[in-house]
């Protein structure tokens, strides 16, 4: 006997905030989650997942807007799931990320905070992105259903939410800067003018497949495409992109023709320019090769960065160990504080990078290790690189192993910084080092201004 089926959602009251950006109403018994909604909206909803306890809707129709939206800047805002708070008041959005690391540290953590900082909001809340990553598909998605030919178009831009296989062109992004738009722009022209076939993700077809556009501070612009061959073509295009867009520093391809759109395992050629991107957070230089991490918003990584050194007693004759390090960032801007840092990663480019920039920067006391984490962090490490006085841990989004967790609670480094951009999973660990550490302070950090993510600093002490 088939479920009874929950017609299109009427008059549904928007009542508060959840998490991953959705909002809250109620259906009868159930919760009901909306994306792109505010407190004190009244809409039509349809339901396009539904569970026992909780069902997931789409708005089809704003009976009335709440008092406390804002208009988005952004044309595609709703559609291509990368800002869904744009349409919040700066203020309200930095307000709710506070809430969230409270919540979840307390609810999910269950543990006791000394003290909650306040938020360091961003000051530069559009145009702060400095990597972007745009999709090439041959069809793209249909966002004017009363044009049946609107489909046909190719499109140059983000996948839809959910849908692997759709891409809604961009006609400018927000969260990037001028000049990375009109790359943007110059690349759809141009390759439209050229009649380059763009990929068919479901045929594997097609020669251009992805654009990332990295750029720094220091002006440097630097492009990567995945092509499946390089001919003719290609190459008119990157010679008129060049042209069109002088400002590029670095141009780069791989040729990808595997199933997938991971390029960490091809080789990177090297077209046009330098094959590195400079940036700089204070005083220390980095060189970016076009795979390696590198934080996204370059401004604001440095009052992260100074506000984990100024909640940390470091002293000038500790070892440090740089947990989950990735390029060094963080390692190689503590140096100055500290007797050793030793930095361990998974990622060998990653370690390289690292390394050549304390080189570069002239610092010598520290040591870059490659490792997967769990394995990495051991007696014979810390038997060969001292024993660390302190640890600064900055895990990728599922969090800190287990086997990492019960080193620490081995070594009982005397104050542990952890940095994390998934206070969930921040919080899951905090639970499991709660047996020897109590948290000091908390600071959240709006790194991701216009979507829902926000950074969390946890400066934890040992118990007396």
């Amino acid at each position: 006997m088939s479920r009874k089926r929950i017609p299109e959602l009427e008059n549904l009251e928007v009542q508060k905030f959840a998490a991953e950006g959705k909002c809250i109403g109620y259906y009868e018994d159930r919760i009901v989650f909306i994306p792109y909604t505010a407190p004190g909206d009244i809409i039509n909803a349809r339901v396009f997942k539904k569970k026992k306890n909780f069902l997931e809707a789409r708005v089809t129709k704003y009976v009335k807007k709440s008092e406390l939206r804002v208009d988005p800047k952004c044309e595609h805002f709703g559609i291509c799931g990368g800002c869904k708070w744009q349409h919040l008041p700066y203020e309200l959005q930095t307000t709710q990320k506070e809430k969230q690391v409270r919540e979840q540290l307390e609810k999910i953590g269950k543990v006791e905070v000394g003290e909650y900082l306040p938020i360091l909001k961003a000051e530069i809340p559009y145009g702060y992105r400095n990597k972007v990553e745009f999709s090439f598909s041959h069809e793209g998605w249909i966002v004017d259903t009363s044009d049946p030919d609107s489909s046909k178009e190719p499109a140059l831009g983000f996948h839809v939410p959910g849908r692997f296989d759709k891409v809604l062109a961009i006609n400018y992004c927000h969260l990037v800067n001028q000049k990375v738009n009109d790359i943007l722009k110059a690349t759809q022209d141009l390759s439209k003018e050229l009649n380059i076939p763009y990929y068919n993700i479901r045929e594997h077809e097609g020669l251009l497949r992805n654009l990332t556009i990295r750029n720094s501070n220091k002006e440097e612009y630097l492009l990567i495409f995945s092509i499946t061959e390089f001919n003719d073509p290609i190459d008119s295009l990157f010679q008129q992109l060049l042209q069109e867009c002088p400002f590029i520093t670095s141009l780069n391809y791989v040729l990808n023709n595997k199933k997938n759109d991971t390029i960490f395992d091809l080789d990177v050629v090297n077209y046009f320019g330098k094959d590195t991107l400079e940036d700089q957070i204070g005083e220390i230089k980095y060189n970016i090769r076009p795979k390696s991490f590198f934080q996204t918003n370059i401004q604001q990584v440095k009052r992260l960065y100074d506000a984990a050194i100024s909640l940390a007693d470091l002293r000038k004759q500790d070892i440090v160990y740089d947990l989950y390090t990735g390029t060094g960032s963080i390692a190689l801007y503590v140096s100055g504080f500290v007797s050793k840092v030793v930095g361990i990663e998974i990622l060998p480019q990653a370690i390289e990078d690292a390394k050549q920039n304390a080189l570069n920067n002239d610092i010598t006391n520290c040591e870059f290790l490659v490792g997967d984490m769990k394995k990495a962090f051991n007696s014979e490490t810390t038997t060969k690189y001292g024993v660390p006085d302190y640890v600064i841990t900055d895990p990728p989004r599922n969090g800190m192993d287990k086997e990492v967790i019960a080193e620490l609670l081995q070594y009982k480094p005397r104050q542990i910084l952890y940095i994390s951009c998934n206070p969930a999973t921040q919080a899951r660990d905090l639970a499991l080092l709660d047996e020897v550490y109590r948290v000091e302070k908390s600071q959240a950090v709006d790194m991701f201004p216009q979507t829902h993510h926000v950074e969390n600093i946890v400066l934890l002490g040992l118990k007396d």
